[in-house]
């Protein structure tokens, strides 16, 4: 009998992927302390749209430990720019600085067949096999947040604004 890896359940930001035509975690990397999202050739889907991001949940692997995010990098700046937060979108050439660190932790979303259809409300899935190591998503390796990062900026009414993005764990 093979042991299969922790998972843990995640809600966080979405988008939806045009690929797989399923809401998967949005593509956040870090590096030396800075989170972003990949060019849009990174992924296949549309971050860049005016619509905030989706929040929906996955099941998740660990893959690493924690990491401080101090600054947000040039892409993650462009794709909150191009988004309407409730009526207002950031003014152009506001700066986006972090006002909260965030923690953010690396993770690999399992595939969406091994899991409940959220919009049946049931609590589990019936499959023809468990799932193993290879049932995970490639190209879906991100980091999520284990403590929230609040940003500041200025939108186009000339006020204050703060966005801050978080996900929901259950573990």
């Amino acid at each position: 009998m093979s042991v299969n890896p922790d998972v843990n359940f995640v809600s966080g930001p979405t988008y939806y992927n045009v690929g797989r035509s399923t809401d998967l975690l949005v593509p956040f990397t870090y590096n030396n302390g800075k989170l972003d999202v990949p060019s849009s050739s990174g992924y296949n889907g549309n971050l860049a749209n005016s619509v905030p991001f989706g929040n929906a949940g996955a099941s998740v692997r660990f893959l690493g430990g924690n990491s401080l995010v101090t600054s947000i990098g040039a892409n993650l700046q462009a794709v909150l720019r191009s988004k309407t937060w409730d009526t207002y979108t950031i003014a152009p050439g506001a700066p986006i600085t972090v006002v909260s660190p965030a923690l953010v932790t690396r993770v690999q979303q399992l595939s969406q067949q091994f899991l409940a259809p959220t919009w049946d409300q049931k609590s589990y899935n019936v499959t023809l096999n468990a799932w193993n190591n290879s049932n995970f998503i490639n190209d879906a390796t991100v980091y999520m947040f284990v403590k929230p990062l609040v940003l500041q900026t200025t939108n186009t009414a000339n006020q204050t604004m703060c966005i801050t993005l978080q996900s929901s764990w259950d573990h």
